[in-house]
């Protein structure tokens, strides 16, 4: 008869967020892109997704990444109301005391927002946000390398012509 092998329970959540961390540092090392600008766009991608997929949450997001601990929480903040009017972000007292019970009227309360909340559409516009992110941050690097040559004589050799479109791929040679 076999055995059956068990494994170790492992908290995914954690994994998945020291991996995240080291995917960020990994992008900016292969693209020498300063240290935090792709987790800028991450947080902005993040929250331009939700906010896609949920109506009227406006500026009541609040992303929190913790590298030390590797993890990365998203909260919408609502305020606790008698009469909700915009689900979005208000709650009534009954249901934030429901998860904390010292909760009053007036106060603020942070919902954490679950992953899975995120739609097919939202998925996609995060990805976007942060390709576009990436080609910012390599379009200001080559501006960097080449503002300070302005009024000096540079040579080049053409390597590539794209056929399709007409770009041209150069390595360029300074004149000293």
């Amino acid at each position: 008869m076999a055995k059956r092998v068990t494994k170790k329970k492992v908290n995914s959540n954690e994994m998945d967020g020291k991996e995240f961390f080291e995917a960020i540092h990994q992008i900016e090392q292969e693209k020498g892109i300063k240290p935090g600008y792709m987790m800028e766009k991450v947080t902005q991608a993040l929250l331009s997704a939700y906010r896609r997929d949920h109506e009227g949450v406006g500026e009541n997001l609040v992303m929190e990444a913790d590298e030390e601990k590797g993890t990365v929480r998203l909260f919408l903040k609502k305020e606790i109301v008698e009469v909700v009017d915009n689900p979005a972000t208000e709650i009534s007292l009954e249901d934030a005391r429901s998860v904390l019970p010292q909760a009053e009227l007036g106060d603020v309360v942070r919902m954490e927002v679950k992953a899975k909340s995120f739609g097919r559409i939202a998925a996609q516009t995060a990805r976007q946000v942060i390709i576009q992110g990436i080609r910012e941050a390599e379009q200001g690097m080559v501006y960097d390398e080449f503002s300070g040559k302005e009024n000096e004589l540079l040579t080049g050799v053409i390597t590539r012509i794209d056929p399709r479109n007409g770009a041209v791929a150069l390595r360029i040679h300074s004149g000293s």
